[in-house]
């Protein structure tokens, strides 16, 4: 959601957004995923669940990339490696790593943006989140929470309810409520849908 906030800058037809547990910087997360036990359980995990998403469209892969090398692959770097550096033709991982991160484009965001992590999330490093970045752009509001893990948040005695849900359920509510807002975005679509008309019109 980041990079593509990032990418496309004030042309994003959205009102808001929110990110939870973004890993921000991948060169980051890479080595990250390298250092202790549980992150490198973590890694072998998530390089196993990527393995098993591809093979559900096998044929697309090994057409894009390198099939062979995709299941030999033991961890995230490897799995990225065979496929998404190979059919996004970078030269190295760190390279497709570089582009992907969402850490260089967030200086670009035009909407708002509630972006949640927490500091003890064990798959995406705080030593990754942009922090001057997200606080120079007016339009992000970067909340870190001390515990939450990774995409977790659990709150009540019973750990039943996600915090984050709530939370974001409330950001966008209120985001929509807003009269500022409403008219900001009607005039984005009624832009966007006029250089849609003109675009037709040319072809």
């Amino acid at each position: 959601m980041t990079p593509y906030l990032g990418e496309d800058g004030v042309n994003v037809p959205l009102a808001g957004a929110v990110s939870v547990s973004n890993p921000w910087d991948l060169l980051i997360g890479d080595r990250f995923f390298t250092r202790a036990i549980m992150q490198r359980f973590y890694n072998r995990i998530l390089g196993s669940s990527l393995k098993g998403a591809a093979k559900l469209h096998q044929e697309t892969y090994a057409r894009l990339s390198d099939w062979e090398g995709i299941e030999k692959s033991r961890t995230i770097r490897d799995f990225n490696d065979h496929s998404a550096r190979i059919a996004g033709n970078f030269e190295s991982i760190d390279a497709f790593h570089r582009w992907a991160s969402s850490a260089r484009l967030v200086h670009n965001v035009s909407v708002p943006l509630l972006c949640l992590n927490a500091i003890d999330d064990p798959v995406c490093t705080d030593e990754a989140i942009p922090w001057d970045e997200c606080r120079k752009n007016k339009n992000v509001v970067l909340a870190t929470t001390q515990h939450g893990g990774h995409i977790a948040f659990f709150e009540g005695m019973s750990g039943k309810s996600l915090w984050w849900i709530r939370v974001a359920e409330e950001y966008l509510s209120n985001l929509h409520a807003s009269p500022t807002m409403s008219k900001q975005q009607m005039q984005k679509f009624k832009e966007s849908d006029s250089l849609s008309r003109d675009n037709k019109k040319l072809v």
